[in-house]
Formats: structure tokens, C-alpha cells, sequence
């Protein structure tokens, strides 16, 4: 009689369950330990003034929307229990994001398991929820980033199912609900969910990658035309307008232009010279009525201020060459292969069939959207959460504390090969890299603070990632049947068009302190891509003797090696030997602010969520404004936000002095208005003076 073997998805929600209730279930000292960021208690101090009755507000004074709100309707009833306990439904959360962490490994091992093999599912489900920093992104910081890689996983797994499945109405509305609970899990997954629905509407078709490639290029070709004109300028960010307006028709036209003059590749039988006359007639075509529309918006409507013109004429060279050149490869390649093809594209044909599986897909996410926006709205000042606009608002900022904005094309493109967590999409192949690099120049010997150290780190740098991009190239090319075949069974291209299509967002826009956790979608992308590599590999070595075993003996030595490798930290980290916690800095700063200010005081910082979520009978307001209200926000771009300070009672100010009287915003409106009480660590404790309209002396000095 056969042994019953354990499932895999029942050993890995058991292994992740109980590490998350060892933690759990830790004293206050050590459970505090595992949020790590101050953002998360945004959430939850306003997730228990909802729960509470006292509307959604994080400070009990001004609405707010600055969070996503898939994640708050989570946290509400959770925290509604912190009248109980405050610690109580920091617990509850620790083992909600460990189911959706499990969730998500369990989603990612049946999608490989089901396309390709186990043991590549194996190896995607354990990466993820296994490998340390990754698991801080989805579960240890308390934030809607666990949620994300859930829902992002279970939309793109079905999305690749409709290979097989029937395109019915139901399938597709079901699909349009994953989006919906993507999008709303964090909004900037906009970009991705509106390309998985060109992938889904062009289901079966060549259409849909020759759609998503042309998007991808004239996406490209309009970042590099901008700031190949306008930077290193004071004005790049002052044409942000134009720069939006610009990237949506050049984009858009483009892909209509290539379909209305039979752009598209799906005739072999068409010549070469006209097919690419075709489409080189299609850029051009959309590049006059782009030319047209912004000459239109700017001169007649006076929809933004200016322009820079050369723009446009860099993008139509740069376009031309990027949409028509990969038309020629594709044709010479599978003219190569000696492939004949004919699909018929016609909206005669296909009008019905697109048109019904669009509206099933974008209308539900599209109704939604527009009822949040303008339930936004009504009740909160803005449209959308108030922190991205406020963030991007920090970009124009000349003396600000969060950084500088990217204002160089080579800024942007660098922006890929960063090693670093934090401000690096790719970094799960940067970062190894990046050691590579800095291993070899160390061993040199030469001095790192010379310039001849950083010389070779440079050049030895582009020998690394040539050699990098020429294996990569080697893999594709000796595994690309199967790899196509992968990509296509995976949805691959449609999420990395979405990933690029993401960061941009965030690298082109002047937008400042963007957080390591907004990357989940791009280490996902590139999780995908490691499990399709390994998978090709097994593959090879599984048509010899004892291969299959001998893959999966490797496969779970890995598995193992990465278990034990978070396992082992957090079994040490999070041990029962009880500490005092009002000693920890959640618990100490509340607890200092409370014996230095009085009951029914309004203190305002630059942050502080934890402090809000654990003091007693104080009101701490948010000065930086993510999670504060439009009104405070309007106020604040024009150095006025004193007089909404002075109505809501203001009575002192808690932050470093740096921040708060030397850097901007916060110097235009604190600077003469405060009064300085007590040196605390990094922080001062201010008494904030109401009614100075016009600001005084420096009173620190």
C-alpha cells in the first residue's frame, strides 16, 4: 500500500503558519519588532477611527484618502478590536498577511505545476515566499503589498488560462473582478490591468503581442524624445502636462494608425518593402495628428502653457525606427523559418467578438473606478489618494529632505540596473550582479576612495553585464522554442509591458520617496522568469537516467536551504524571553510625548503613524500630508498651511529641526512659529504659536 504523501500547498501553509503565530503570539516587546515601517500604522490608526465611528480620517480632524482601499476594508474590522487590546490586532494582521503570503506561494506552485512541472512550481512557490526579502516586502511591513502579489498573482494565472478556457461572458466578468481587486489593491496597478485586457481582447491572435510591442516602443520612443530635449533644464517638470497629453495620443494613434493601415504582420505573402512602407506610412500618419491635437490643446485651447517642439520631430525619427525595425527582424525571421501565416484581422470579422469581450472586461473596473474617484471626491477633497500627488509635488521642491527627482535620460535608463531594494525594480537580478562587481574591484586592491577605483568598477561593470546579456541571449536562443511556448502559457510579455509601463510611472514624473514595497509587481516579472529558466533546464536533464530524481532532489535541497534561511533569523529574533516594552521606540515616543504635552493636545508630525496608533488622549496630525486632507494640502503648495494649523488648534511640533525649519515645505510655514521646548534623540519638541500671520524672528537660536 502506498504512502499518502503530504501536498505540497498543505506543507507550505503549515510551515508559513506557524512561523507567522510564533511571532504572533511573541511578547509586545518582540512582536513590535516585525512592522517595520511607520506607513503601515497610517492604516491602521485610520482603520480604528473608521471601526470607531469617526469617519475615515487619520487624525480624527480632516478626511483622508491617501491609502488603497483593499487594504483598509481589510484592516477596518480587524482593527476595530484595538478597544480590546492595541496589540491584538497587530496579530490578527501578522497571520492575515501569512495566509495571503502562503496564498500567493500556493497560487505560483499550482500555475507552474499545472503548466510546466513541480518542481519549477516548487521552486517559484518556496523563491517567493521564502526568500528574505521578499518576505519582508509582502509580510512584514504591515502594508497592502502582500495583498497586491496575491491578487496580482490570481488575475494573471487566469489570464493565462484563457488559452484554453472559453472566452464566455462569465469567464471574462470574472476576470474583470480580479482585475478590480488588483486595481484596488494598489491603484498604480492601473497599467498592468489594462494591458492584461489588450492581451485578453486579442486572445489567440498574433494581434495581441504585436498591439502590446508596438505600445511598448512608442511608450519608449516618447520617454526618450522628452528628456533627451528638455533635460538637465529647470523646466522639465513644468511640462509634465504636455508630457502626459503627449505620451497617451502618440501612444494611442500609433497603435490605430498600424491596424488602420495594415501595419500588422499576419500576411506572409505581402511583400517586405510594403509592409514596411505600411507602417512606416502609419508612424508618420500618427505622428501628424499628434502634432495636430498638441498644436490644438496648447494654441487654441490653452490646455498647458508650453511645449517643447522638437519633441514631437525626435519621436517620429525614433518611433519610426523602433516600430518599423522590429517588423523587419520579425518578417526576416520568419522568413528564415520559412513560416507562412495568414490571419484575418478585419474588424468585419472580429468586431463582435472584441467589442464583447472589451465591454465584459474594462466596464465593471471602469464603473468602479469612477464610483471610488468620485466617492473621493465628495468626501475627501481629490480624486485620487492625496500621498501621489503630494509625492509628486515634492519633485518640484528645490530644498527638500526626500531626495531629488531623476532629470536625465540617463538618470531614468539607470534607473533599471540599480542594485538597490529600495529604489531598484529588477533588483533580484541587479543586486547579484552589482556584487559580483564590487566583490572583483575590492579584490584589486586599489583604494576605494580613488578615482581609479571607481574607473574599473565602471568599465568592469560593462564587460559583467555585456557578458550577462550575452548568456541571457545564448539561453533565449538555443531554448526559444520552449521559452516562446512559456512566455505565451505564462503571460509573460503582457506583465512585463505592465511592469515598464508601472515604473515608469514613478522614474519619469518627478515623483520623490517612492517605497522598495511599490516594486512587487517587477520582482514578480522577474520571479516568473527565473521559474521559466530553470524549468527549461530541467527539462534537459530530466530525459536522462534518474534526472526527473535528480532534479527534484536539487530542487529541494534549495527549498530547504531557503526555508531554514528565514526560518532560523525569525525563530532567533522573536524569542520568549520577555523585554520591557515600554523601552521600545513604538512604545518610549508616545510615552515621552505624553508626560512632556497634555491631554486633548494636537501635535503635529512629519509621519507619525505609530506614535498616533499607541498615545493616549493626544491628537497627532500629519504634517507631511499623505495622510492628511486636500484642504491642508492646497494650503501647503502655497506656504499658507499656518492658517490651517491655527483652526485645528495646533498646540506643538515634533520633528528634527533639519526637516522642520530648514528644508521645504515645512521651513515656509514653521520658520519664526516655534518655539523650542526640549532636545529628544533626533527629534525636537516644539510649542507651536498661533495667529502670526506674518512669521517672527527666529525663536530657536
Amino acid at each position: 500500500m502506498k504512502k499518502k504523501r503530504i501536498p505540497f500547498e498543505i506543507l507550505l501553509l503549515v510551515i508559513i503558519l506557524a512561523l507567522h503565530a510564533y511571532v504572533a503570539f511573541s511578547p509586545p516587546a518582540r512582536l513590535l519588532n516585525w512592522f517595520k515601517t511607520d506607513d503601515a500604522f497610517y492604516y491602521f490608526t485610520t482603520a480604528r477611527n473608521i471601526a470607531e465611528g469617526r469617519g475615515i480620517t487619520f487624525d480624527g480632524l480632516s478626511t483622508t484618502n491617501g491609502f488603497h482601499p483593499l487594504w483598509m476594508a481589510i484592516c477596518v474590522p480587524v482593527f476595530s478590536l484595538a478597544k480590546v487590546n492595541l496589540y491584538l490586532p497587530l496579530r490578527i494582521t501578522i497571520m492575515i498577511l501569512a495566509l495571503f503570503n502562503a496564498g500567493t506561494g500556493i497560487l505560483l506552485y499550482r500555475f507552474f505545476a499545472k503548466k510546466f512541472s513541480r518542481e519549477s512550481g516548487w521552486f517559484v512557490a518556496v523563491f517567493w515566499t521564502f526568500t528574505p526579502t521578499i518576505h519582508e516586502l509582502t509580510s512584514q511591513l504591515g502594508l497592502e503589498s502582500g495583498v497586491t502579489a496575491f491578487t496580482l498573482v490570481a488575475a494573471l494565472s487566469y489570464l493565462a488560462s484563457f488559452d484554453e478556457r472559453d472566452l464566455k461572458p462569465k469567464n471574462v466578468l470574472v476576470m474583470s473582478l480580479l482585475g478590480a481587486l488588483l486595481l484596488f489593491s494598489r491603484l498604480d496597478s492601473i497599467f498592468i490591468i489594462v494591458i492584461m485586457g489588450i492581451w485578453l481582447v486579442f486572445r489567440r491572435s498574433t494581434l495581441r503581442w504585436q498591439v502590446l510591442m508596438d505600445a511598448l516602443l512608442a511608450f519608449l520612443s516618447a520617454i526618450i524624445s522628452y528628456y533627451a530635449r528638455v533635460q538637465n533644464t529647470d523646466n522639465i517638470f513644468n511640462f509634465l502636462p504636455f508630457f502626459y497629453i503627449f505620451i497617451v495620443v502618440s501612444l494611442v494613434s500609433k497603435v490605430a494608425f498600424q491596424y488602420g493601415l495594415k501595419g500588422y504582420v499576419v500576411d506572409s505573402s505581402r511583400s517586405v518593402r510594403k509592409q514596411l512602407f505600411d507602417s512606416a506610412l502609419a508612424v508618420g500618419a500618427a505622428s501628424v495628428l499628434t502634432m495636430g491635437i498638441i498644436f490644438t490643446l496648447h494654441d487654441i485651447l490653452h490646455v498647458f502653457l508650453g511645449f517643447p517642439r522638437a519633441v514631437i520631430l525626435i519621436d517620429v525619427v525614433l518611433s519610426g525606427i523602433l516600430l518599423v525595425g522590429w517588423r523587419l527582424i520579425y518578417i526576416l525571421y520568419m522568413k528564415a523559418r520559412k513560416r507562412a501565416f495568414q490571419e484575418d484581422i478585419s474588424l468585419k470579422t472580429n468586431w463582435k467578438k472584441w467589442s464583447t469581450t472589451a465591454l465584459c472586461y474594462f466596464a465593471p473596473i471602469l464603473i468602479l473606478l469612477v464610483a471610488y474617484m468620485l466617492f473621493n471626491k465628495s468626501y475627501a477633497g481629490a480624486y485620487l489618494p492625496i500621498s501621489g500627488t503630494i509625492k509628486r509635488w515634492w519633485g518640484t521642491l528645490p530644498l527638500t529632505v526626500y531626495g531629488q527627482p531623476l532629470k536625465t535620460l540617463s538618470e531614468v535608463l539607470g534607473s533599471w540596473f540599480s542594485p538597490s531594494v529600495k529604489d531598484g525594480p529588477w533588483w533580484l537580478i541587479t543586486a547579484p550582479v552589482s556584487f559580483i562587481i564590487e566583490m572583483v574591484a575590492r579584490l584589486t586592491g586599489i583604494p576605494e576612495e580613488s578615482v581609479a577605483y571607481l574607473n574599473f568598477k565602471r568599465d568592469f561593470g560593462v564587460l559583467v553585464w555585456a557578458l550577462v546579456i550575452l548568456l541571457l541571449a545564448w539561453v533565449i536562443y538555443r531554448k526559444k522554442g520552449f521559452i516562446q511556448k512559456a512566455m505565451r502559457e505564462t503571460a509573460f510579455f503582457p506583465l512585463f509591458v505592465g511592469c515598464v509601463f508601472h515604473l515608469f510611472n514613478y522614474k519619469t514624473t518627478g515623483y520623490l520617496h517612492a517605497k522598495y514595497w511599490y516594486w512587487i509587481p517587477e520582482v514578480l516579472c522577474t520571479l516568473l522568469a527565473f521559474g521559466i529558466l530553470v524549468e527549461s533546464v530541467l527539462r534537459r536533464y530530466k530525459r536522462y537516467l534518474y534526472g526527473s530524481t535528480a532534479s527534484q532532489v536539487l530542487v529541494g535541497a534549495f527549498s530547504l536551504i531557503l526555508v531554514f534561511n528565514l526560518a532560523v533569523p525569525i525563530i532567533k529574533s522573536y524569542s520568549y524571553i520577555d523585554l520591557d516594552p515600554e523601552r521600545h521606540p513604538y512604545l518610549s515616543e508616545p510615552k515621552y510625548l505624553e508626560e512632556h504635552t497634555h491631554p486633548g493636545n494636537v501635535i503635529g508630525m512629519t509621519g507619525g503613524g505609530v506614535i498616533a496608533y499607541f498615545i493616549q488622549d493626544r491628537t497627532i496630525v500629519n504634517l507631511d500630508g499623505l495622510i492628511n486632507g486636500s484642504e491642508y494640502f492646497e494650503q501647503l503648495q502655497t506656504a499658507q498651511a499656518f492658517h490651517y494649523l491655527d483652526d485645528i488648534h495646533l498646540d506643538y511640533v515634533y520633528a528634527p529641526q533639519a526637516m522642520i525649519l530648514e528644508s521645504d515645505p515645512y521651513g515656509w510655514i514653521f520658520d519664526g512659529r516655534l518655539v523650542l521646548l526640549e532636545k529628544h534623540a533626533d527629534f525636537n519638541l516644539y510649542r507651536y504659536i498661533r495667529g502670526v500671520e506674518q512669521a517672527l524672528p527666529d525663536s530657536n537660536s
